[in-house]
């Protein structure tokens, strides 16, 4: 309930994108969120942005993606790809969150994406110390 109040209180807006990203805050167990937060130890798993940039780990992604201008965001997106998702997915592991990725189109979108399942990891990760 705290939710829709918190929804309500930031506007209608937010509630929205509460709904949007509600499948991306109920897949993992504590001891997951722990594997999908860390950092990739191998550069040749990192993510190059503009293949120049590297980022190592989901909290990392979330933090550049909300900057990012849009010819990087370009960059990594295809009639037919999505580097975004197939990092996510085949290098962290998450293939939920790899599987909205592609299914959103937007820069701002799949950086709120990737942001609710962060702090979604986050807030897992202190339930579970």
């Amino acid at each position: 309930m705290e939710w829709l109040l918190n929804g309500v209180r930031k506007g209608w807006s937010a509630l929205k994108i509460y709904f949007l990203h509600y499948d991306l805050e109920s897949t993992s167990r504590s001891e997951c969120a722990g594997v999908f937060l860390r950092e990739v130890n191998h550069p040749s798993n990192y993510f190059f942005l503009n293949g120049k940039i590297p980022i190592k780990s989901l909290i990392e992604l979330s933090a550049v993606m909300n900057e990012m201008d849009k010819g990087s965001f370009a960059f990594h997106m295809g009639k037919d790809r999505n580097d975004f998702s197939e990092w996510v997915g085949g290098v962290i592991g998450d293939r939920t969150l790899a599987e909205k990725l592609n299914q959103l189109k937007t820069r701002e979108e799949m950086a709120k994406a990737v942001e609710v399942r962060a702090n979604y990891f986050k807030r897992k990760m202190e339930e579970k110390h």
